[in-house]
């Protein structure tokens, strides 16, 4: 099990990393409406990160 975390101040594009570890997670905790707590996430993924925004990705 492993975490990422993104916070920004701005809108920030990120590609979530391709590995051989971790395939895919979720969203653990977030303010952001648009990447809401559960939101599954993919290995090679573009998201979005909204403006004063902290999200907290784990991968499974």
């Amino acid at each position: 099990m492993s975490f990422r975390t993104a916070h920004s101040a701005e809108p920030l594009d990120i590609v979530l990393p391709e590995n051989d570890w971790a395939q895919r997670g979720f969203v653990l905790l977030s303010n952001d409406a648009a990447l809401g707590v559960g939101t599954p996430l993919a290995a090679g993924q573009s998201i979005t990160v909204g403006p004063r925004t902290v999200v907290v990705m784990q991968s499974t």
